[in-house]
């Protein structure tokens, strides 16, 4: 997956700048996935990293405040750790991800596809 500038990513967002999008103007979002890596995240889809500025998800999901800036702390708590932080840090993590998901299921823009929430981590070790 590539990261693009705001702009490359979603080149229907006006003049005006990232995160002022006009009411005519259709930004195309999906499936949104959340991921912790270390160079990027949390929010994700298709096509890639979508961006980390609170404002520009604001307007491109239409999620709260509140949840954008809950899942970029659930990433950077994963960015921030030295050494592999065990199988019971990472089954937390996996959890919060799923109440994230599950949040932003309810919130985000109708229309917009997000990854779905599982009940039990994958049998594959993270």
């Amino acid at each position: 997956m590539t990261n693009r500038t705001e702009t490359e990513r979603h080149s229907s967002l006006p003049a005006g700048g990232p995160g002022t999008p006009d009411e005519d103007d259709e930004v195309v979002v999906g499936p949104l996935r959340l991921r912790a890596l270390r160079h990027a995240g949390p929010f994700w889809d298709g096509e890639g990293h979508l961006s980390d500025d609170v404002d520009v998800l604001r307007a491109w999901l239409g999620a709260s405040r509140g949840l954008i800036e809950d899942a970029l702390a659930w990433a950077r708590a994963y960015q921030d750790l030295a050494d592999d932080p065990g199988p019971a840090w990472r089954r937390r993590h996996w959890d919060q991800q799923q109440v994230l998901l599950r949040r932003l299921a309810d919130e985000v823009s109708p229309g917009i596809e997000v990854e779905p929430a599982l009940d039990e981590p994958p049998a594959t070790p993270w």
